[in-house]
């Protein structure tokens, strides 16, 4: 065992910033997991409103009459239409996202000195769009599962798409989802902003040099915040790559059928006017902010721990 941990710590030693980057990743990608699961119904019922998909006129925006109407009309595990596949994309993506966005961040970080904002939203950005291109397909078919009426698994929707569209058809949105890659930039910009904020007060307040970890209830409430702000500059874009992830075919005579962002954004305000590009943003902020804090709930603990436990084999290893 010595030899084997003399072998092993100088490799976690040279590759300090992968091994973070790691750690960051995989605390993401439980406090992800956890977050779906527990927010599914309201991911179908979101999804299906951006979609168009209504029975409920007026009510077509309101989120509990949409959980109702599925609950009815479907049964109550349609309430968890494509959550196998959603696990999989929110371990996906959030795994992809938080290693590149940290393993870029550390690689480009002064020791001592914070991002600024313009560096922060660029590194975001990029880790957003390789992740993107990875998660993209799963988001495709995910969507496409929650806005059916009938029972759909995986491999007949990837079925239908590639039969459909061709292997491109599971890229529906890549426009607008690279231009969403900003979403996730500017939520952890503004989450990483806020949590030096907050530990900048909190050792201010408490007098002593100490950097206090967030606490479950600061994280939740930092991540909720963040997330809003990025919903509400991005939404429109939110809902175009929506309405061209559920299109099949190429009918003209719908938003859904349009091909390029501006054609859909163009359309859809065409139909229903500039509230029509705003269409489910309250299911999205209910869903969203709702997932982002519990994400961020889960992964700032995980993270923390994590850490704690790798310091302890270090220190145990040099004595």
């Amino acid at each position: 065992t010595q030899s084997t941990w003399g072998k092993f710590i100088p490799l976690m030693e040279v590759n300090e910033k992968v091994l973070a980057a790691l750690v960051q990743a995989t605390a993401a990608a439980a406090g992800g997991v956890l977050s779906t699961v527990l927010l599914a119904p309201l991911d179908v019922a979101k999804t299906r409103i951006q979609s168009g998909q209504s029975k409920l006129g007026k009510s077509d925006g309101n989120v509990l009459d949409r959980l109702l109407v599925i609950w009815k009309e479907e049964g109550f595990l349609s309430l968890f239409k494509g959550l196998d596949v959603k696990i999989i994309e929110s371990i996906v993506k959030n795994f992809c996202y938080f290693y590149w966005y940290q393993l870029l961040k550390s690689s480009v970080e002064v020791k001592g000195k914070s991002l600024g904002t313009a560096t922060s939203l660029l590194i975001g950005m990029i880790a957003g769009a390789l992740n993107m291109t990875t998660g993209l397909p799963l988001d495709t078919i995910s969507t496409r599962i929650q806005v059916s009426r009938e029972k759909a698994g995986f491999c007949s929707v990837l079925q239908d798409v590639l039969t459909e569209s061709g292997f491109l058809g599971l890229y529906k949105g890549y426009v607008p989802s690279l231009i969403l890659t900003t979403n996730p930039a500017i939520q952890n910009t503004s989450f990483d902003k806020l949590k030096l904020w907050w530990q900048l007060y909190l050792r201010h307040t408490s007098g002593t040099s100490k950097i206090h970890p967030l606490t479950p209830v600061q994280s939740f409430v930092l991540g909720a915040i963040s997330k809003a702000i990025a919903t509400l500059i991005t939404y429109p874009y939110i809902r175009a790559k929506v309405l061209m992830q559920v299109a099949k075919g190429e009918s003209p005579s719908s938003p859904a059928g349009k091909s390029t962002v501006a054609t859909v954004m163009a359309s859809v305000m065409k139909q229903e006017g500039i509230p029509g590009l705003y269409k489910g943003l309250n299911a999205q902020l209910l869903k969203t902010v709702l997932a982002s804090a519990i994400m961020y709930m889960a992964k700032e603990q995980i993270a923390t721990y994590s850490t704690k436990a790798l310091l302890r084999i270090f220190r145990t290893r040099n004595n």
